[in-house]
């Protein structure tokens, strides 16, 4: 996804979201309207409406909304009428940033971005605090304001207006835990939560901080400092359920290890291992490892769809008649076969023996005309077969034999059975009703065979191909993902929106994925053969190097390595530049839980994440 910042030369909005979204969201600057062939489906367009660039017209941005998220970021009292047909649109969303909101790295801004590039609530974000922090449950409503209003809960203060509660009564709550004073509760809150969008929420660290209000690193490592000095007892519990060293946090955060990077010629951190500082704690840290592999990097294409079923029907009677039974009702599950509406069978039997009466007497004329003209059923020469043929016609017989045929029918049709599998979406009739033929009478879905079609813009469509995999993953069910199939790349390509359309089959019996439901979908794009794999999230940037923690004989291997292309699940390890090798080979374990603000040669206790699981 890109991020387009729509700004003067001199706004600061362009850094800080370059800041904010970590390497893998692009953010390019526009000094006036976007290229439209530039905006894809699902980016995000920025506008700083106070700093705007010269001869800048809001009106243009109305060709972006059927596809893009619109931010546009104003200042208090901003009145500008022009601005008033946009922002009253609903893709358009309005965040206020005052003077001193700017000075501080734009943090509303970066907050609502956050937000729409997949970050979690404030209910899930206290949520993974308390089931890092247990004791902190005590004062669940405590974390729950510092969560929620991470930019606005700065002071005990603002924390005891927010969860109505007195100072000193917030006082006492925090010494309860063991925290000495406010803030040093507040940095501990803080240090949870950055760990839980690290890695559960797998966010990138830089825009993590963001998330929990810290906007200046080096100043937050000095307060966690004090924190630990000052409050031993209640940050003592919290290092160990956080898996942190705060003496290892500050010389991340505040130094950044710049002392490694003066010595890394090859980008491997053994070159650098003699001026390297143990940490002061001997502990083995427990951290999650996951093994280095050699395969296939699958490259995807995102897209949006609506699902529908392949087999949704809505049966209609075939014959007028009175409903007898019903013996469904909307959301069975029923079998191909299954009775589902009975009409009363009574008039279509007496109907079958009137007919078959009728051709009883028919075949009595026939018989009846042959013995007068002195037929022998033993001549079969062509004129006595004439004569039988004109006796049959002259009796009517082959009318009366399709009037047997067509009451059996009705009779066989007064019985409504499912053609295959599946839930009754609607039943439409009731017992005593009468109906005539074509009335609905229900309507059944097979949920286990389900298609979606995903628009495509035009210059992906090159890219995808029928056969390949796609990952379904529902609006309204973000966590559960489907595998799925691309059944078809349709033709015509829609001159309006210039997207094209990808049917994606997907067979699930869960009964979650319903049709109507709009979902989005990664399609599978490309794919790198014979490629060295680690998890994203193992990658981490330090002073802006991408590197990764090797476990090595007990001790956390600190090593540069350059990286390709990456899916969000799996990225590349290339080859150094300098020795022509690869740094950490298949096999490896590299670290990728509990590893953020580890430092190098620091002693851990690895246990090792399970293929597909998350750490």
């Amino acid at each position: 996804m890109t991020v387009h910042v729509v700004a003067a030369g001199k706004s600061g909005l362009v850094a800080a979201l370059r800041r904010a979204c970590d390497r893998h969201s692009q953010v390019v600057h526009w000094e006036g309207i976007p290229e439209p062939s530039r905006v894809r489906a699902g980016d995000a367009v920025v506008v700083d409406a106070v700093e705007l660039p010269a001869g800048f017209r809001c009106s243009e941005l109305g060709t972006f909304m059927p596809r893009a998220e619109l931010f546009a970021v104003v200042g208090p009292g901003f009145v500008d009428a022009a601005w008033l047909s946009i922002v009253a649109h609903r893709a358009v969303r309005v965040v206020e940033c005052d003077a001193a909101a700017r000075r501080d790295g734009y943090a509303s801004a970066v907050c609502a971005l956050a937000g729409y590039l997949g970050g979690p609530t404030a209910e899930d974000l206290v949520a993974s605090v308390l089931k890092r922090l247990p004791p902190l449950r005590e004062v669940s409503d405590l974390v729950t304001e510092v969560c929620r209003s991470p930019w606005a809960i700065r002071r005990p203060a603002h924390l005891a207006a927010a969860a109505g509660v007195t100072r000193r009564k917030l006082v006492e709550r925090c010494a309860a835990l063991g925290f000495r004073r406010v803030e040093h509760f507040i940095s501990a809150v803080r240090v949870a939560a950055h760990e839980g969008l690290v890695s559960q929420f797998r966010a990138p660290s830089s825009r993590a901080w963001l998330l929990v209000g810290v906007g200046d690193l080096s100043n937050f490592g000095r307060q966690t400092e004090r924190a630990r000095r000052c409050s031993p007892r209640g940050w003592d519990w919290a290092e160990r359920a956080l898996l942190i060293i705060v003496l290892g946090l500050q010389a991340a955060l505040v130094s950044g290890c710049r002392d490694r990077n003066e010595g890394a010629g090859t980008g491997d951190a053994s070159a650098t291992r003699a001026t390297d500082a143990r940490p002061d704690s001997t502990v083995a840290l427990p951290v999650v490892g996951a093994l280095v592999r050699r395969g296939d990097l699958v490259l995807s294409v995102r897209a949006t769809g609506a699902v529908r079923a392949e087999r949704l029907v809505t049966l209609k009677a075939e014959t007028q008649g009175t409903v007898g039974e019903v013996l469904v009702r909307p959301g069975e599950r029923v079998g191909a076969g299954d009775v589902l509406v009975r009409l009363d069978p009574r008039p279509f039997d007496l109907a079958v023996r009137e007919a078959e009466a009728a051709l009883d007497e028919a075949r009595t004329r026939v018989q009846d005309a042959l013995m007068l003209i002195g037929d022998d059923p033993r001549d079969s020469t062509e004129v006595a077969q004439r004569r039988r043929e004109g006796a049959r016609t002259r009796s009517g017989i082959a009318g009366t034999e399709a009037r047997v045929d067509r009451a059996r029918l009705d009779r066989e049709r007064a019985t409504i059975t499912a053609p295959f599998g599946g839930v009754v979406d609607r039943v439409g009739v009731v017992a005593a009703q009468r109906v005539g033929a074509g009335e609905e009478i229900a309507r059944i879905v097979d949920l286990g065979s389900l298609t979606i079609e995903a628009s495509v813009l035009e210059h992906d469509l090159p890219y995808v191909r029928a056969g390949g995999q796609a990952a379904v993953v529902p609006s309204a069910s973000p966590d559960t993902r489907y595998r799925g199939t691309i059944e078809a790349v349709l033709p015509v390509v829609d001159t309006a929106t210039r997207a094209g359309r990808v049917l994606v089959r997907v067979r699930t019996a869960d009964g979650r994925l319903r049709p109507g439901m709009y979902a989005d979908v990664q399609l599978e794009a490309a794919r790198l053969v014979g490629c060295v794999l680690v998890p994203a999230g193992a990658v981490i940037e330090r002073d802006g190097r991408t590197l990764v923690f090797r476990a090595r004989a007990g001790r956390a291997d600190w090593v540069y390595v350059p990286v390709g292309r990456t899916n969000g699940v799996e990225t590349e390890i290339l080859p150094d530049s300098v020795s022509g090798r690869t740094l950490v080979a298949p096999g490896d374990t590299v670290l990728v839980g509990g590893h953020l603000t580890l430092t190098h040669d620091a002693p851990i206790r690895v246990r090792v994440q399970e293929a597909g699981s998350r750490p």
